[in-house]
């Protein structure tokens, strides 16, 4: 068939595709939320030798964005008083004064280092394609890489110097190289298992997740191992070298970090490093812990490694400060069913179609065998073997989403990420596999499948290049998404940019600018773009242009409603001239 001749040069196609969408999509971009601290930290990281800023996130990712920027001469504010002095803000204060106080060319640091974070976005691409290949065939292979390319979730994340595309690519990388050691052990299989954890480690705090789902891994291949070997006689000794495996990848990963972050830690002063403890954790038995470990060179990595994990964790279980938003209704609290709601409404709806045939003809399949599987156990073991790779990742993505469940740290989709290439594989699998036992109406099904393709593709090009901002048809698509989702899903900061190509456009002499910034006083990236055009705005009686961000519009009414502060209550009743991609409102106030 053409489709088999060709798949190689298609799936080169499709990721070359997928490069100019994220490259030419993200030009206009300013700098989201995150970016700031973790571009900040990149730099001092990689020029400096300093760990100081951002330790809530490992420092892989940082590293790999930052390479770019040891090639500019770039200025940094080492005598800003945030950098000696450490508050939970320092990061913030110091990543504002490195990208627009300065005299730094922010596009161009922008630029080189989202790069590396749109390489490894096509190398995932290319690792979702190569294991579907070998593992199914390349109908699979290509379904899935088609669904990953099309992504507005995939693509909106993998164009931004954050952590989640890169643990996504490792936490991926991870799995499958611990679930082929499982099927082949060896001992080549065992190291390439134990660095790609490590890699997955310091990629984000959530790889951490890796550890209990590999040991439900082995369990599960435990059990097969006895049941398959139920009349050696020796039963347990092959079962058994799975667990001293899984151990002996844990010591080596863990060692493998520590290393890391020894070198990490290296150039930092001693005195900042206890600065950074207390900064990050209250006082109590884990701060105290961390100070001791801090004072032995062996035992500085983990207490900074650790630093970060339960600063992490804090944020995770506490509530927030800013609620969360989601359907019109806020929490400090968080929902429990944030997550799936955010998935219906920002998955395109034609993958969720996928999803719901998918499952139906899973559970067809177990239906038609439910006998035999009773009758005939080793029938059954045989089956579970044969599809272990496909058992392991979908309980990957189980566990994953129950644990999601959990957090209170309810701020957008891209924490759900990791799920997303497992999903796409599984769904492919089965589809191709439907495909295969359609007999009558065989036409007609791929002439169905190809529409609902072309939907998904149709939904990627309608949102182009305001990929953040998309939110399905469920609620009327983008243009009704600010009554129902906030935070990283809609607005993180990225259209400051192009507000101030519009004020330029139309030449507004004067414009009051509220718009998120993630803690960051906006002025000091509202003037970076508007320069004397802004004039700073007052939230209870302004006259004139007036651009407010969506975040800010919906917290305003939750404040209001908490007799906190009136904010933007008397917009409620005005309607916005105009939206500047997807997360700004304009307004013009007269008498």
């Amino acid at each position: 068939m053409w489709i088999n001749k060709h798949a190689n040069w298609i799936a080169v196609a499709l990721l070359a595709l997928m490069l100019i969408l994220a490259v030419t999509s993200v030009k206009d971009d300013s700098a989201t939320a995150d970016e700031i601290p973790h571009i900040a930290a990149a730099y001092s990281y990689i020029k400096l030798g300093d760990s100081r800023l951002n330790p809530e996130h490992p420092p892989l990712i940082k590293y790999l964005a930052g390479l770019p920027l040891l090639f500019m001469k770039l200025n940094f504010p080492q005598d800003h008083p945030a950098w000696d002095n450490l508050e939970i803000y320092s990061q913030r204060i110091i990543g504002t004064q490195f990208l627009y106080h300065l005299g730094n060319n922010l596009d161009r640091i922008l630029f080189f280092t989202r790069l590396p974070i749109i390489l490894l976005m096509i190398l995932l691409g290319f690792f979702i394609y190569r294991f579907s290949y070998k593992l199914f065939n390349k109908k699979t292979a290509l379904l899935a890489l088609f669904l990953y390319v099309f992504s507005p979730t995939v693509l909106a994340h993998g164009r931004y110097v954050t952590t989640d595309l890169g643990v996504t690519l490792f936490i991926f990388l991870a799995i499958i190289c611990f679930l082929k050691f499982l099927k082949t052990p060896h001992w080549k299989s065992l190291l390439l298992s134990s660095i790609t954890l490590t890699l997955a480690l310091l990629s984000k705090f959530s790889a951490l997740l890796l550890i209990p789902c590999f040991c439900l891994a082995v369990f599960l291949v435990f059990i097969l191992s006895l049941a398959r070997d139920s009349h050696s006689p020796y039963p347990f000794r092959r079962a058994f070298s799975y667990w001293v495996s899984f151990f002996l990848i844990i010591i080596i990963s863990l060692f493998l970090v520590g290393t890391i972050y020894w070198f990490h830690t290296l150039k930092t002063p001693l005195d900042i490093q206890h600065q950074v403890i207390d900064t990050y954790l209250a006082k109590g038995e884990i701060n105290s812990l961390f100070h001791t470990w801090t004072n032995h060179p062996f035992l500085k990595p983990f207490a900074h490694y650790g630093v970060g994990l339960f600063s992490t964790i804090s944020q995770i279980s506490n509530s927030r400060p800013i609620p969360t938003f989601l359907l019109g209704n806020f929490s400090k609290e968080g929902f429990w069913y944030y997550f799936p709601i955010v998935f219906l409404l920002k998955t395109p709806i034609a993958v969720q179609i996928l999803m719901i045939l998918a499952l139906a003809f899973s559970i067809q399949k177990l239906i038609i065998h439910l006998k035999k599987i009773i009758s005939d156990r080793n029938w059954f073991f045989k089956k579970l073997w044969k599809h272990f790779f496909e058992l392991g990742m979908l309980a990957f993505v189980i566990i994953y989403l129950l644990v999601s469940i959990q957090s209170k740290l309810n701020i957008g989709i891209r924490h759900l990420l990791p799920i997303f290439p497992f999903i796409f594989i599984l769904v492919s699998n089965q589809t191709v596999a439907w495909l295969k036992q359609v007999k009558s109406k065989k036409r007609i099904c791929l002439v169905a499948l190809c529409l609902l393709l072309v939907w998904y593709a149709a939904a990627n090009i309608q949102i182009y290049p305001h990929y953040l901002a998309y939110i399905n048809e469920y609620v009327g698509g983008v243009k009704n998404g600010y009554k129902y989702l906030g935070d990283s899903n809609l607005d993180w900061g990225q259209d400051i940019k192009r507000l101030a190509m519009w004020v330029e456009k139309n030449d507004i002499k004067k414009i009051g600018v509220d718009c998120f910034g993630g803690g960051i006083p906006n002025e000091d990236i509202a003037k970076y773009y508007l320069g004397e055009k802004l004039a700073l705005s007052n939230s209870y009686n302004y006259q004139g242009w007036l651009a407010v961000s969506i975040n800010h519009l919906q917290w305003s009414k939750f404040f209001s409603k908490n007799k906190k502060q009136p904010f933007y209550s008397y917009l409620e009743d005005i309607k916005p001239i105009q939206r500047i991609g997807h997360s700004i409102f304009l307004y013009h106030i007269s008498d």
